[in-house]
């Protein structure tokens, strides 16, 4: 009988995928009490062959479901449906689940909290062997991958952090309130936080806890962060446009049925293309192991929220 079923969508990142599986199949917990669910979202067809080699080369029995590219919102609500376990544990192709995570998500859902209202976030950390630059360090502090959690190992947090990189909860409360992944968010951006809103509203409870810890096994490049933070923008119009009520949060109002910049004179002042061109070549030719400045890193804050709200503009 499987305690746990463990998804995890995948897109032409095959060496990733080694190394996530790799770390589960050692990750504390008995391999015959999990299910490991692949759920290759159109992937090339090179790679889509050899993702399934991949999965069939492990001794462990892992469930290899191939699929078109519907993005990863699909591929997770198609891991929940094959799921056949009442406890489901989100992570992604490029995580990598430290020692007794797993466990730490078991003794949540089985021992500490049973019913199935309630959901567990753990951290989120760079892979030790990802160099951490300045960029990495600049990343963490200014919160643009993961929000930073700090304080005791367990306590209750909201949809904010709603993070499928290290996530677990109980297919009971999903199917039971008809709530699945949004398939209109296109990308790996806002559609875990989305879902944790509606969850959240429905009625489940979302406890962090420090000691259950992944690491991100993705090395930052400034002209990919730059691409993303713009289909970041896109996908956070799709969420304010659901639901308004929260649009402040993130920045936004809601004026004449629309949604616009609060205080967006004087950002747009800041946050420019001319400006965000300026930063961008200070930090393309700065030596990635020299301290950021504080200066520095004010304007390539407001240089990768320019290139946010340029997506949200061009979500219209």
């Amino acid at each position: 009988m499987n305690r746990i079923s463990i998804i995890i969508p995948t897109r032409n990142r095959p060496e990733q995928l080694v190394d996530a599986l790799s770390k589960l199949v050692s990750s504390g917990v008995l391999l015959s009490e999990m299910e490991i669910i692949v759920v290759d979202d159109g992937s090339d067809s090179a790679v889509m062959d050899r993702n399934r080699e991949i999965c069939l080369k492990f001794k462990e029995k892992i469930n290899y479901i191939p699929s078109a590219k519907r993005g990863p919102a699909s591929a997770r609500n198609t891991g929940i449906r094959a799921a056949s376990s009442n406890i489901i544990f989100f992570t992604g192709d490029d995580i990598l689940v430290s020692p007794d995570t797993l466990n730490e998500h078991l003794r949540f859902h089985e021992k500490d909290y049973c019913g199935d209202e309630y959901a567990m976030v753990g951290a989120v950390v760079w892979e030790k062997s990802i160099a951490r630059n300045s960029l990495h360090r600049f990343l963490d502090e200014a919160e643009f991958q993961f929000k930073k959690t700090e304080g005791s190992k367990n306590y209750e947090t909201d949809f904010h952090n709603f993070y499928s990189s290290n996530l677990s909860l109980k297919k009971s409360f999903v199917v039971k309130n008809n709530i699945f992944f949004d398939e209109k968010f296109p990308a790996a951006a806002w559609e875990d936080i989305e879902f944790g809103y509606r969850l959240e509203k429905a009625g489940m409870k979302i406890v962090f806890n420090q000691n259950a810890v992944v690491e991100h096994n993705h090395r930052q490049e400034l002209s990919r962060l730059l691409a993303r933070m713009e289909t970041s923008g896109r996908a956070l119009r799709i969420f304010l446009s659901k639901w308004p009520e929260v649009a402040a949060t993130y920045g936004y109002e809601s004026k004449d049925g629309k949604l616009v910049l609060k205080k967006r004179f004087i950002k747009r002042a800041i946050r420019n293309r001319f400006t965000a061109r300026i930063v961008e070549k200070i930090l393309a030719k700065k030596n990635p192991d020299d301290e950021m400045s504080g200066l520095l890193a004010f304007f390539a804050k407001n240089a990768f929220l320019y290139h946010l709200h340029k997506g949200f503009d061009e979500g219209i």
